[in-house]
């Protein structure tokens, strides 16, 4: 069992170290990386999951329903406790909590899902991760969205459905979603992708472990380090409260066993990198949200293996 935890995290944690070195040592500038998350997010990664779905037998896929409604119950739990302490308890400001509550929320299933899942199931297991970001672009992008919109006072009050729709449509335009949704229509449909696409859209989205790993190393690297009870009871909420709750509602939902322990490794994931980078275009970057981001990717390193070593004894 040790064995399968390091394949399954070494390889990981060596490429965002990799990165991170990078960053800190000047070889690669750390502050503008919007080119290879354009590469990332607009190209590779669509185009590997877009591959991975339509590849996917269409009972697998009729099968997720239950896994995409488990992860996005979780996470918008998650989100909402986040964001009522961070005003209520912390008083920082709307679009601070909204970015630390978007990081908690949305774990890092893109650099570290799609390499962690494939060193512990195989490559089949792309899908699960596919379902996994697919929801969280539909869910919490637009929710993130709509409060650092409403934070920056570019809306008018008594519009609410108007900005989510308006948020949603956003994302849902974006190659990260329209890509894997044309995968699963094609499963649907029968479609058997001709070896030349498999081939092709598979050359780029091999790049997209590597990179995404690389580049999350690289934004870990420009931020700054600081702790206090904020900041200690966020990663706690990320690394542990999440995949806890996960359990829960999946035992409640009476989810097939698989289907719980990749839920559950799934949101046991660390924070994800998207509430810095809304930070820095919204103008509206939030300190806890990097402290929050560096550490929990740090301590996961530990809260990822126990979580591996517990995966077993779910039945």
């Amino acid at each position: 069992m040790a064995l399968t935890v390091a394949n399954a995290l070494v390889p990981v944690f060596f490429v965002m170290c990799l990165g991170y070195f990078a960053g800190r040592r000047g070889m690669i500038d750390n502050r503008n990386v919007a080119a290879l998350n354009v590469l990332v997010l607009d190209f590779a990664l669509p185009a590997a999951l877009f591959v991975a779905t339509a590849q996917t037998p269409r009972q697998a896929i009729l099968e997720d329903w239950r896994l995409f409604l488990l992860l996005a119950i979780s996470m918008l739990a998650i989100f909402g406790v986040s964001l009522f302490l961070q005003l209520k308890l912390f008083k920082r400001t709307l679009g601070e909590s909204s970015l630390l509550a978007l990081s908690l929320a949305l774990p890092n299933y893109v650099a570290v899902g799609l390499p962690l899942f494939a060193n512990l199931f195989g490559q089949q297991s792309t899908v699960t991760v596919a379902v996994a970001i697919v929801c969280g672009n539909l869910t919490m992008v637009p929710l993130g969205l709509v409060l650092l919109e409403t934070d920056r006072g570019e809306s008018h009050p008594g519009n609410t459905l108007r900005r989510f729709l308006a948020a949603l449509w956003r994302s849902i335009r974006k190659p990260l979603v329209i890509l894997p949704a044309a995968g699963i229509a094609l499963s649907m449909a029968g479609f058997v992708l001709p070896p030349l696409w498999v081939r092709t859209f598979g050359l780029l989205g091999q790049t997209t472990a590597a990179v995404a790993l690389f580049l999350t190393g690289l934004i870990l690297s420009s931020e700054p380090l600081s702790f206090d009870l904020n900041i200690i009871f966020a990663v706690a909420l990320k690394n542990l409260a999440h995949p806890l709750l996960t359990f829960i509602i999946a035992s409640l939902m009476n989810c097939p066993t698989q289907m719980v322990r990749e839920a559950v490794l799934l949101t046991a994931i660390p924070a994800g990198f998207i509430g810095v980078l809304f930070g820095i275009a919204y103008k509206a970057k939030s300190l806890e949200a990097g402290s929050v981001l560096l550490l929990s990717s740090l301590t996961s390193a530990l809260t990822l293996a126990i979580t591996i070593l517990l995966l077993p004894l779910i039945r």
